[in-house]
């Protein structure tokens, strides 16, 4: 697997090394060699710079990492560190080289060295006819060529064809002329709201946690799911990995799946709120009547600015009482003025409280829905 890395690298495919460098160093994570070879598939210095030094720690005496942290300016130039040894012929040299049979074989304008004498021949004869000239015809006795007086060019004039149309006479870009968009009366136009957890993982797991975000949010589920899987392997500790899943599990609605790994996560962080969220909603899912109150209180109490958090819960007591959903959607616009859905959430308590005028009427805020 090493070589195969190895092999990626030279040509080229650091994704697929890193992949191979990962799964080794989860096997193996106090290899030095693996991780001086990681520190060529990564992408930010950042990440080359803790591969060597953690190579280091690991096999003081490892030239590579030295000569790597030099090269990042992490250490100062030491003379008894030799440079990279060239140990395979560089590709312009396979290209150039000539093996010993076909040298042999070279004759005529494809020998270097005939090529040469013939070159050298050629010059001496030029100059040798230049020379001779110069003798046989004095300077006095050379015959003048007379100059003949190039008279100016003179200006033409073509005909513009009568059916090309002047840049000032073409036809416009055509406009369109039909009822404006209602996305035009925004401010600013509506985007998802963001991923919750933004968190920083180490460079054992950052590649396929980021990797799964990516098919995740492409609903690539299965390609997802196997990405934070590998992630979860890397670092079982996180608890936003084990969530993730969850979430892959509830939008395929594999409920029962998704509620056991929304708990896992909420044992390994009791103070993670999405975990909370994601228990509320596959309960719902699997029990519409279920009470969930603890769960979405829960995941406000732990964060205050829980946009999603104060959106279901809104939704949730909507029909028991409207008027503590009305401030669930209040609170949701407060944290999030650029949610839709907290307005149309907004909406639907008012209508709930028989405000239908103010339902209606559109908002004074930067992101007011018409």
């Amino acid at each position: 697997m090493l070589r195969q890395a190895i092999e990626a690298l030279r040509t080229g495919d650091r994704a697929h090394a890193r992949d191979l460098l990962t799964r080794l160093l989860k096997a193996d994570q106090k290899n030095a060699e693996c991780w001086v070879w990681l520190s060529a598939a990564v992408d930010s210095p950042k990440e080359r710079l803790y591969c060597l030094q953690t190579a280091l720690q690991l096999d003081p005496q490892n030239s590579a990492a030295k000569r790597g942290m030099i090269l990042l300016g992490a250490m100062p130039p030491d003379d008894s560190v030799s440079p990279f040894p060239v140990n395979r012929p560089r590709r312009w040299e396979q290209q150039l080289a000539i093996s010993p049979d076909a040298q042999d074989k070279l004759v005529g304008w494809a020998n270097p060295l005939t090529r040469v004498f013939i070159i050298l021949g050629i010059t001496v004869v030029v100059l040798g006819l230049a020379l001779g000239g110069y003798l046989l015809f004095p300077r006095n006795a050379r015959p003048t060529i007379p100059v003949i007086p190039t008279p100016p060019p003179s200006a033409t004039t073509s005909p513009t064809p009568t059916d090309t149309v002047p840049p000032s006479l073409r036809t416009a870009t055509p406009t369109f002329n039909g009822p404006t968009p209602l996305w035009m009366f925004l401010d600013r136009t509506y985007t998802p709201t963001p991923l919750y957890v933004i968190t920083t993982h180490p460079i054992t797991s950052k590649s396929a946690f980021e990797a799964g975000l990516r098919f995740l949010a492409a609903r690539d589920y299965k390609n997802a799911l196997a990405l934070f899987q590998q992630a979860e392997g890397l670092e079982p500790s996180a608890p936003d990995i084990t969530y993730y899943i969850g979430e892959i599990y509830r939008a395929q609605g594999s409920y029962r799946a998704a509620l056991d790994e929304y708990q896992q996560a909420i044992k390994k962080d009791a103070n993670f709120a999405p975990a909370f969220l994601g228990r509320a909603l596959a309960n719902l899912a699997l029990n519409p009547k279920a009470d969930v109150s603890n769960d979405l209180n829960a995941a406000i109490s732990l964060d205050s600015h829980y946009t999603d958090a104060y959106l279901e819960r809104g939704m949730y007591q909507l029909s028991s009482d409207p008027t503590s959903a009305e401030t669930d959607s209040n609170a949701a616009i407060s944290n999030s003025p650029g949610s839709a859905l907290a307005y149309l959430d907004l909406a639907d308590a008012q209508l709930a409280l028989s405000q239908n005028d103010a339902a209606s009427l559109p908002r004074s805020t930067p992101t007011s829905l018409t």
